[in-house]
């Protein structure tokens, strides 16, 4: 067994927190030495329905492009260690809304790089072991629901290939590497900090794989995380991306007026891209805007004017743009960049936008970066 590497993580649902305290150097693990450090599906490939791609969006929980995999199993299935790794926590999560309990597995193959499994259902008796007791607990509520998540730190050094738990269903597959050239977002800061997730050190953990069983894996990438398979992500990258931000334009993630913290993300907005196909635009709005409700809303781009531009073409330049037909019936949404990392937005009551201008009610809300 490998010693104590400092490591601590602190997941929620549905979104990440990641806490690390002095881990990035830990002598416990071994060097990462090239690639893959993978070896092993997480799942019997044969069980697999498919994954879907980073980037997912489900506000408010998940308001920004999710920094996960979510793999989909068409029946009960084991789950495997994916290589040599050490599991540094287990988190027994327990849904009080719903009444449920399922597992999260946290894990490093080596010094600079972590991964978790998410929503397993049961643990495997080696893990349950060695738990030792879940202490450690925090409360909190997310997407409408609460939560008491327990944590112990076994320590465990599990080969390759050694089940960890069972899942009927979906689960969660991150990775985190703090070797990689950090993510470009638009304001760095905000990701920054022992109480933000490190989304600047996301990676795809397909690409820990060898070339034969990367290639596998990618097959299976698209779909949804309601059940669907279909369809499937053809635009490089494969695995799909979260950095969607563009300085100086409305693409990207934005924050309630006022706010610090990047999580819970309910508060918050995205202007992004869909992750199974990145041609589609979609407005994923949080809680705070309360002229539009909390959702996912795709709409079809117009190239040139001011009705349903991409984001990546509104900049501060003076004009109020509007957007139609994305979902909400009878409603338009009005904004603006007010400035390079200022945002307004306000959702009214119209059957189209019209031929403009537009004025802002009193209604609106801000972002910032």
């Amino acid at each position: 067994m490998l010693g104590n590497c400092s490591r601590r993580f602190l997941l929620a649902t549905p979104l990440l927190l990641w806490i690390c305290s002095g881990c990035s150097g830990s002598t416990s693990l071994p060097t990462c030495t090239g690639s893959p450090i993978f070896s092993v599906a997480p799942v019997a490939v044969e069980t697999l329905s498919h994954i879907v791609p980073l980037g997912h969006l489900n506000p408010s929980g998940h308001t920004f492009p999710t920094d996960h995999l979510y793999v989909l199993a068409t029946e009960e299935t084991t789950v495997f260690a994916p290589g040599d790794v050490t599991i540094t926590s287990i988190t027994e999560q327990n849904n009080l809304t719903a009444g449920t309990t399922d597992y999260q597995i946290a894990f490093a193959p080596c010094s600079g790089v972590t991964a978790y499994y998410y929503h397993i259902d049961a643990l495997a008796a080696a893990l349950s072991a060695t738990a030792g007791g879940f202490t450690d607990c925090t409360s909190y509520s997310t997407g409408g629901t609460s939560f008491r998540n327990c944590t112990a730190s076994p320590d465990l050094a599990v080969s390759a290939g050694e089940p960890v738990g069972t899942v009927d269903g979906t689960f969660d597959f991150g990775m985190h590497d703090t070797r990689m050239t950090p993510l470009t977002f638009a304001n760095a800061s905000r990701w920054t900090g022992s109480s933000e997730p490190d989304n600047l050190h996301v990676a795809c953990p397909l690409d820990y794989y060898p070339s034969d069983l990367r290639t596998t894996l990618e097959t299976y990438l698209g779909g949804s995380t309601g059940g669907a398979a279909e369809p499937s992500r053809t635009v490089a990258p494969l695995c799909g991306e979260i950095d969607q931000d563009i300085a100086g334009t409305a693409q990207g993630v934005w924050f309630a007026a006022g706010t610090v913290s990047t999580t819970p993300e309910d508060p918050h907005l995205a202007l992004v891209h869909d992750n199974i196909d990145p041609a589609i635009p979609v407005i994923s709005n949080g809680t705070s805007m309360g002229t539009l409700a909390s959702g996912a809303y795709q709409f079809t781009i117009s190239p040139t004017g001011q009705i349903n531009r991409d984001f990546g073409d509104i900049t501060a330049d003076g004009s109020i743009y509007c957007f139609e037909n994305f979902g909400p019936s009878n409603t338009i949404l009005l904004l603006q960049l007010t400035s390079e990392t200022t945002l307004r937005v306000e959702g009214e009551s119209a059957p189209d936008c019209g031929s403009g201008p537009w004025t802002f009610g009193s209604a609106f809300t801000e972002y910032e970066r």
